[in-house]
């Protein structure tokens, strides 16, 4: 809870309190927990809470500043359909020697399988 809400709180509670007897209200502050007690900013002038904004401001606007003079690292591309189809086929292990594949660099056909898995392709020419 913020300062100015439990503030009001207090000023509440203090003029609901006012008929009872003196002793009884401060018989209630003393006993109070500690969560019940008031906060600093509560107990604070005006000027005094104006003055804190005032710094949280200053504060928060030179955070601000020093961000933007940070350089901005871009965002890396996503890959393209291209790319992503090409890595799909390189991938497919149902393929077998024989097959031809699209890829972004061209069309290939599937010459067999190295020992680690990988796809053996030989580039098909491109026809004019």
């Amino acid at each position: 809870m913020d300062g100015w809400m439990r503030g009001l709180m207090v000023a509440s509670c203090l003029a609901l309190s006012s008929g009872l007897p003196s002793g009884a209200a401060a018989e209630d502050v003393e006993g109070a927990e500690p969560a019940d007690q008031l906060s600093p900013d509560s107990v604070i002038s005006r000027e005094a809470w104006t003055q804190k904004v005032r710094q949280a401001r200053e504060r928060a606007e030179q955070a601000r500043r020093e961000a933007a003079a940070q350089p901005r690292e871009e965002a890396p591309l996503p890959p393209s359909r291209e790319r992503l189809a090409t890595d799909r086929v390189l991938r497919d292990e149902t393929l077998q020697a024989g097959d031809v594949v699209a890829t972004e660099s061209g069309l290939f056909l599937v010459r067999g399988r190295a020992a680690g898995g990988e796809l053996i392709l030989q580039p098909l020419p491109r026809r004019p």
